[in-house]
């Protein structure tokens, strides 16, 4: 197969090897003109290009939504030991300097305790 293709600068269609389609999509390329080549590189450019640009934009949305897990889990964590603290009997001013939250969320989380 490799001698034909060699040979002949072609790919039959009765050659069955997996990679003779690349073989075949390379010798086109390889038969454009100086123009058609000027044109298929840019756009080949252009369309890898857009594939970099798409996987980083990706990448950084992934990113972003664990960090965003992330600090979520932090401040239920947080919800979680205030709610503790408070059903303890501590003040409203020892839990903020215990776990950092502000004033009106222990305030509602303190509603939200005596509620249940």
């Amino acid at each position: 197969e490799w001698l034909y293709v060699m040979k002949h600068s072609a790919v039959r269609e009765d050659f069955h090897s997996p990679y003779m389609s690349q073989v075949a999509d390379r010798l086109s390329v390889l038969k454009l003109t100086p123009e058609e080549l000027e044109v298929y590189y840019r756009e080949r450019f252009a369309a890898l290009k857009a594939r970099d640009y798409l996987t980083s934009a990706e990448e950084r949305g992934r990113e972003e939504g664990m960090q965003k897990g992330i600090e979520k889990g932090r401040e239920e964590e947080k919800l979680a030991i205030a709610s503790n603290i408070l059903s303890k009997g501590y003040t409203h001013e020892e839990v903020q300097a215990l776990t950092g939250l502000s004033m009106s969320q222990i305030a509602q989380l303190a509603q939200e305790t005596t509620k249940e």
